[in-house]
């Protein structure tokens, strides 16, 4: 927000046109630029304030610009300087409070300072009440909670009493703006979603267990990738019943491809449980208790399968919810059930869908949605605020472990070498041997020559793999060997190792 915009924004007799911006957004002029922080609690009926020497009152945080252009910057920063505190969330990208604010002569650092006017912009942060505040002892003595409504009584300047309220007001006005939108989703939300639902195997019916392993396969998969291996995996494996006497073999075959194998091996001893009991669980309670079931899925099976009005957040409903509370907080996921749960319609599972859906077509990932096929468009604040690019906000990522992988795909007369990983991310996966250091003159192999050598990277959530591949051939080996139509029948090979089949 540049001082010009800013100037149109406010109802003054100092016109926009004769700002000369260079100056005014430094100390020099008799009007110059500040940043405020209006600090409040999660439940927004405290704020922290300061006991400022200079004003000798209570008021909000904030500081000059000096030259910087960036006001909520600013604003942030002078709140962390004269509060101590360590971490604040922007409520929203609105002011809630921009105006011309006097300020009266006083002595500051034994300098007299001259009357003058700040042109002052106040963002809202939310601050836990268990950070650690104190106080900037130059400028401040006290820095306290109160109730958000007695400010104006603590206030020793009369012509800070209406700006306090007028800041209360819109602070409130934002919040109502937030639930408003929020409490029409299911109103907007279910007839779009009854016009525009993609059709997809997993939705021909409200069956638990195929709700349930649709869940657990695509939260690591894209839909349209899911589709075949689901449609696959329902024809091997059509009940829960099937799942729990498969082979782990057979199970691991049919899950080649998708990774995050402890997916598969969590389901088939859940279906396991699920089979002793003799029935599907129903309850969220319930479901959660089973191995591989968190939050989400517990969630997401309890509204689709049984109509129960359980929310299901997943990393697209935190966007689409992110975006229409213009939310800036990270993982937001208990945040967001809250909030969703008293406003479930009784079409609970059409509900969860509607809003899964909402995120997968129309409010991508990556600042671009198709705004204009959004049946929230006209309520949703980060389209008005104009803040789309910002939201979600995401935890910073952890650096991935990077490891020099050595591979060896040794092919003899009787089959090419196979072996079961006994550790590390593949567990119990089969792989062509594989090494962290070097050890081509070491294998167990006779009258070996090596016809090719290739490099391939392959990323894990945590861990990226840089990988030399040595293709031999030898006359023996004491690894185990398996013919090639076997390997591909029957044996399942993670992605890792798969490019070298090819």
């Amino acid at each position: 927000m540049t001082l010009w915009e800013l100037t149109k924004r406010v109802n003054t007799e100092i016109r926009p046109e004769r700002f000369d911006e260079e100056k005014h957004y430094t100390r020099e002029g008799e009007v110059h630029c500040t940043s405020s922080a209006f600090l409040v609690n999660e439940t927004l009926d405290k704020a922290l304030v300061v006991y400022h020497n200079i004003y000798d009152s209570y008021t909000w945080v904030g500081g000059h610009n000096d030259g910087e252009r960036d006001f909520l910057s600013v604003a942030k920063r002078e709140a962390m300087e004269e509060t101590g505190i360590s971490s604040l969330t922007l409520f929203s990208s609105k002011p809630v409070h921009l105006g011309f604010l006097p300020v009266k002569e006083h002595v500051k650092r034994g300098e007299i300072v001259k009357a003058h006017t700040h042109l002052n912009v106040t963002f809202a942060f939310l601050v836990s009440e268990r950070e650690t505040i104190r106080v900037k002892e130059d400028e401040n003595s006290d820095v306290r909670w109160i109730k958000i409504d007695d400010l104006c009584t603590l206030s020793k300047e009369p012509h800070m009493i209406p700006v306090f309220r007028e800041t209360i007001e819109n602070l409130r006005c934002i919040a109502s703006e937030k639930r408003e939108a929020l409490q029409k989703l299911p109103e907007k939300l279910l007839p779009w979603y009854d016009e525009n639902k993609r059709d997809l195997p997993w939705r021909k019916d409200k069956d638990a267990y195929r709700v349930w392993v649709s869940e657990i396969m695509l939260q690591q998969t894209r839909v349209e990738a899911g589709k075949a291996y689901f449609e696959r995996f329902m024809r091997e494996l059509p009940t829960v019943y099937d799942l729990a006497t498969c082979s782990e073999e057979k199970l691991m075959k049919l899950w080649e491809g998708l990774g995050y194998y402890n997916r598969a091996r969590n389901m088939q001893k859940t279906a396991k449980l699920i089979a002793e009991k003799g029935e599907f669980p129903r309850t969220k309670e319930e479901l959660v208790s089973f191995p591989g079931i968190g939050a989400y899925t517990a969630g997401a099976v309890a509204s689709i399968a049984f109509d129960q009005k359980e929310p299901a957040v997943d990393g697209n409903v935190v966007r689409v919810l992110s975006r229409i509370t213009e939310e800036y907080r990270v993982d937001p996921k208990e945040l967001f059930s809250s909030m969703l749960r008293p406003i479930y319609p009784d079409r609970a599972g059409d509900f969860t869908q509607s809003l899964m859906e909402l995120g997968a077509t129309v409010c991508l990932p990556n600042g671009d949605p198709l705004c204009e096929r959004c049946p929230m468009r006209e309520l949703c604040q980060a389209r008005k605020n104009g803040t789309i690019d910002l939201l979600p906000v995401l935890p910073k990522k952890r650096e991935r472990e990077k490891k020099n992988i050595f591979v060896y795909c040794i092919r003899t007369p009787n089959g090419v070498a196979l072996r079961k990983r006994t550790s590390g991310v593949l567990k119990g996966m089969w792989e062509f041997p594989s090494f962290e250091e070097e050890c081509l003159s070491s294998l167990p192999i006779e009258h070996a020559e090596v016809t090719e050598i290739r490099t391939h990277t392959h990323i894990f959530t945590h861990v990226e793999w840089n990988m030399t591949c040595y293709f031999l051939t030898a006359e023996h080996t004491s690894f185990e060997t398996y013919r090639e139509d076997e390997i591909r029948k029957n044996l399942s090979i993670p992605s890792a190792f798969r490019w070298i089949l090819k």
